[in-house]
């Protein structure tokens, strides 16, 4: 008994420690760490990789592959290790009854081998296929997710559940035929094994007085487990093999995607910089890709310390390829852009995005489950007094300040820092306009911070979806907050904000098929 004792001690302790490692030590660190640098990579990506790949695939990256790091390897690491060591004892208990057995063993092995190398390249070829084929589920989820509001209101919902079926349908099919190769796997292995009893019996006929009945019938059960345990052998090798794959997909991405980063930005302009805010575009031509056709011809203009510039133009002109220039989003054109003198080509682009330009898009960004003061103020460089007086100036204090007359009917008392302190979902909905209110909010936040430097302003169709009222505090704003800023406008139309241009100082650019057609001066008729 004692025997036995320790041996099931031995063998508690083997699977305990092969668990735990996998799980706690394996689990946990490769996944935090493939996570970390996938992440690191897709933040650092140029832009045309964003634009270019599909939403899909990049959820599909942090979704499936992750995952299968995280839950799937570490289980079928442990499961692989047991299933060899399984099959390695039944084979020596199996020998050490029929040792004439072993001149079967060769056979067998040469027949495992070559099914193991048909079924794994198949298997192998099905899972990724199933790893790809989610993609375009992801999308076709994505998509439907963020269209919903459109979707509904023409009636579309009928078709967009079909095309979400049918995706899902598609996604399924590598997982089908990957358990109709399992089946046929298990029934060629159940062969094997077969004829591996019918050798077992023929010997024990041959030799009849050699084997006692006990040992043969042990060595028959252990030929049935045996045909089990390799069948879980090969599987859990096909999954480990998948795991892997996932790992090197996850390598090859950070291997070969390219970074915004290089050896080129090496200048460090210092602390102050820009002092005052002198944009300077010397002759800069540029595409979305090396492969695409420029997106701007030849774009020279100088906005000097403090002036404003409306850069319209129609849809298409290259507005907003301006403003995705000017952050160095795009990749290596022809020309300089400089501020303050300073060659953006030589800065990091990260520095360059954090220091020299504060950029307010066109379409407002929160992320919903951050709070109000995260949203507004996410480098935590302004007091909540600064963050209430921002929503004053933009007029928003009315609707956030309503949720704590909301919270305190209910019973509850909202000082400044908990309001702050809220999820954006407790305010939302927001309208576009809004939204775009928000960002000014933010804007104001990032120059009262950034002083005594003057970062140049980008506000990108910041007008498009205010009303002549709210049109009002945008002027004030410029007017006021922003008055001694260098402040580019991209707009469709002019006359909403022209309140704010002063005669004499100001600038009206206009753009025509990527290239800049006139820059003049507003003068005092308007």
């Amino acid at each position: 008994m004692s025997l036995y004792a320790t041996i099931s001690f031995i063998g508690w302790v083997a699977t305990s420690g092969t668990v735990w490692a996998a799980q706690m030590k394996v689990a946990v660190r490769s996944g935090a760490f493939l996570h970390a640098q996938l992440l690191d990579r897709i933040f650092k990506a140029p832009l045309s990789y964003i634009t270019k790949t599909d939403i899909g695939t990049i959820v599909n990256r942090f979704g499936q592959d992750i995952n299968l790091v995280d839950k799937q390897l570490p289980p079928t690491l442990a499961n692989l290790n047991t299933q060899i060591f399984k099959l390695l004892m039944q084979l020596v208990l199996l020998l050490k009854i029929r040792p004439m057995m072993s001149l079967t063993v060769p056979v067998c092995a040469i027949c495992v081998y070559f099914i193991q190398r048909i079924y794994l390249r198949t298997s192998r070829q099905l899972r990724f296929l199933e790893l790809e084929s989610k993609s375009s589920l992801f999308t076709n989820f994505i998509d439907t997710a963020n269209g919903i509001v459109t979707i509904r209101a023409f009636g579309w919902k009928e078709k967009f559940q079909k095309e979400n079926v049918q995706a899902l349908d598609l996604s399924q099919k590598p997982f089908y035929l990957l358990l109709c190769l399992q089946c046929w796997l298990k029934m060629i292995l159940d062969c094997i094994i077969t004829g591996f009893a019918v050798v077992l019996i023929a010997f024990t006929i041959s030799y009849r007085n050699t084997t006692a009945g006990a040992d043969l019938g042990l060595a028959l059960n252990l030929i049935i487990v045996a045909n089990t345990t390799l069948l879980k052998l090969v599987q859990a090798w096909t999954s480990f093999e998948t795991s892997l794959g996932a790992i090197a997909r996850l390598k090859s991405i950070q291997d070969s995607l390219p970074t915004e980063n290089n050896t080129e930005h090496t200048l460090d302009p210092g602390l102050r910089w820009p002092s005052i805010g002198n944009l300077h575009v010397n002759d800069v031509s540029v595409g979305y890709s090396k492969s695409s056709p420029l997106a701007l011809r030849n774009v020279s203009f100088v906005v000097k310390p403090g002036q404003k510039t409306v850069v319209v133009g129609r849809t298409g002109s290259g507005k907003s390829t301006l403003m995705l220039s000017l952050l160095q989003l795009l990749g290596p054109g022809e020309g300089s852009t400089f501020i303050d003198d300073i060659n953006l080509t030589h800065v990091s682009p990260r520095t360059v995005r954090k220091r020299g330009f504060i950029a307010v898009p066109q379409d407002g960004l929160t992320i919903s489950t951050a709070s109000l003061r995260f949203n507004l103020d996410p480098y935590h460089t302004s007091s909540e007094q600064e963050i209430s007086l921002s929503l004053q100036r933009t007029g928003l204090w009315d609707k956030i300040h309503s949720i704590a007359g909301s919270a305190e009917k209910a019973g509850a008392s909202l000082k400044i820092r908990s309001l702050l302190d809220l999820p954006m979902l407790s305010f939302l909905p927001f309208s576009a306009g809004q939204l775009q209110l928000l960002a000014l909010s933010r804007t104001l936040l990032r120059v009262w911070s950034s002083a005594p430097r003057k970062p140049v302003v980008i506000l990108d169709e910041v007008s498009s979806s205010l009303d002549s009222e709210t049109e009002s505090i945008l002027i004030d704003i410029l007017r006021d907050d922003l008055r001694d800023y260098t402040v580019v406008i991209i707009a469709h139309r002019v006359a909403g904000i022209m309140g704010a241009m002063r005669p004499g100082v100001d600038a009206i650019a206009t753009m025509q098929d990527g290239r800049l057609q006139t820059v003049s001066i507003i003068d005092s008729s308007g």
